[in-house]
């Protein structure tokens, strides 16, 4: 492997271990079954992993997120490889991907999905992009935000305060704080801005990826809202039954 090659694999591999989530402390057991997929060419290095819950349609949904986020990086690195650079010895930098996720069963019949997916076509360095699901596991079906909360749009004004409160405060007098202008505009009382989240056992943990409310070299950033701080919102407990099998 020439230098260059072994270089933006270092870089790969830091970066995973760089922008590592934190998981709720809801981890599913080790009976989950892991399926992979990996793929390695001149041209590609894919590692992707995804859950086998059981449950068909949850199963179903996960296989064909993860496949689609391959084959849609497959295509736009075939369409990358003749613009990137080769090194002395004829091989092309490949486009690096991986998909991993932190699966979690936060009450009695939701199981949560945080899905992590790493890429770098080049540049300075590589995109990270988060991606949550949330499913009722009696049915199979995604658990929404109107599901969650008679009052959704209540909802995502307390999300807007609440991170704007908690981000700002815990940057706030560090030499590195979040420009407020980036966790503002990221933190704007929309749904889009708050459409990455799992839930907890006594709450909701909110995903924000790199840009969306720090730079890149801040990572990405998370807040923990407890469901009695949602109360305004109206939320339907029966997401956060304690009585968990």
């Amino acid at each position: 492997m020439s230098f260059r090659r072994a270089f933006f694999h270092g870089v790969f591999i830091l970066g995973i271990g760089f922008f590592f989530i934190c998981p709720p402390d809801t981890a599913v057991g080790e009976d989950i079954e892991i399926r992979t997929l990996e793929r390695q060419d001149q041209q590609v290095n894919i590692k992707a992993s995804w859950p086998v819950t059981g449950i068909s349609r949850i199963d179903e949904e996960s296989e064909s997120f993860v496949r689609g986020v391959v084959d849609e990086f497959e295509k736009n690195a075939k369409e990358l490889g003749a613009l990137l650079p080769q090194d002395d010895e004829g091989d092309g930098i490949p486009c690096e991907l991986m998909v991993s996720y932190e699966l979690t069963r936060p009450s009695r019949i939701v199981q949560s999905i945080l899905w992590t997916v790493w890429s770098y076509t080049g540049g300075a360095h590589g995109q990270l992009n988060l991606v949550s699901s949330n499913y009722d596991v009696e049915t199979g079906y995604p658990v929404l935000l109107e599901d969650l909360f008679l009052d959704p749009e209540r909802a995502i004004l307390e999300f807007t305060r609440i991170s704007r409160q908690r981000l700002g405060a815990e940057s706030g007098g560090e030499e590195e704080s979040i420009p407020d202008d980036m966790l503002q505009a990221g933190t704007e009382p929309v749904e889009s801005n708050f459409q990455t989240f799992v839930l907890l056992p006594d709450g909701l943990r909110i995903h924000f990826p790199p840009y969306q409310v720090a730079p890149w070299a801040m990572g990405p950033q998370s807040v923990d809202i407890r469901i009695d701080e949602l109360e305004m919102a109206k939320p339907n407990m029966k997401f956060w039954s304690a009585d968990t099998e």
